[in-house]
């Protein structure tokens, strides 16, 4: 249920390569390529909610604070297409520390990020988040083997 999402992002990243003259693909090129859809259910809701409107802080700190857990950065759609942060189990599901259940989300779509990359992100820019404007060119220059998390049963080429 995201191709809302892609159709948003479609739209972005048409936009996008009309004003950078990049050598490498766009930031949305970038999600478009290597993100996926993530199944969610009222358990992806459960337990205490984080600090609201602070979504990249919450899965980072979830995400380095517990093994077995991945963060992931793209968009969750509510009524539109929204930039968010959350993290997935081992088997893929979401677990969202920061929106609550509202019957209203019909879709999460991302990159599941390498904890490695998301410390080293954080300690480098000094701010949460990986797709932020701040770290465009290093991120669409580093090796993708180094950024995007192979999850458990998954082939990624």
């Amino acid at each position: 249920m995201t191709e809302n999402i892609t159709s948003y992002l479609n739209f972005i990243n048409e936009a996008q390569g009309k004003y950078w003259k990049l050598d490498t693909l766009t930031p949305t090129e970038f999600v478009l390529k290597y993100g996926r859809s993530f199944p969610f259910s009222a358990n992806s809701f459960k337990g205490r909610r984080m600090r609201e409107k602070d979504c990249y802080r919450n899965a980072a700190i979830k995400a380095l604070e517990y093994g077995g857990l991945t963060y992931v950065e793209g968009y969750v759609e509510l009524f539109i297409p929204i930039e968010h942060a959350w993290l997935v189990d081992t088997a893929g599901r979401v677990i969202d520390p920061t929106l609550r259940e509202s019957g209203s989300i019909t879709g999460y779509f991302g990159v599941p990020i390498k904890t490695r990359y998301l410390a080293d992100t954080l300690i480098r820019n000094k701010v949460y988040g990986v797709f932020g404007y701040w770290n465009y060119d290093q991120l669409l220059n580093d090796n993708v083997d180094e950024i995007v998390a192979k999850l458990p049963g998954e082939n990624r080429d």
